[in-house]
């Protein structure tokens, strides 16, 4: 079409067009990443939702504290934090999730 030749100069823009392929590439993944990521994330969302002692929180300035009781929270929350995100990650992209595909 004319817009791909007209951004054929600028690589990264060419499936930034919404063009029917685009839209078609845009509508297959939802439909079929969409119910991937809830067989995959639902069951572990209950635990990261219900642990009431759980905090994921990293921005200093919304920690509650003294200077090292803050630094003690920020580290505490950035492990938390890196862990629920390997296990959401590992989840998404295991080869027994991406069995069920």
């Amino acid at each position: 079409s004319d817009a791909f030749h007209e951004h054929a100069d600028q690589p990264n823009s060419i499936l930034r067009q919404q063009c029917l392929a685009t839209r078609a590439m845009g509508a297959h993944a939802q439909s079929v990443g969409a119910p991937y990521l809830q067989s995959v994330l639902c069951p572990l969302l209950p635990q990261l939702v219900h642990d009431s002692e759980l905090s994921l929180e990293v921005d200093p300035g919304r920690l509650r504290g003294d200077e090292d009781e803050v630094r003690a929270a920020r580290q505490r929350n950035c492990r938390a934090l890196e862990r629920w995100s390997e296990m959401l990650v590992h989840a998404i992209i295991s080869e027994e999730s991406l069995a069920a595909l």
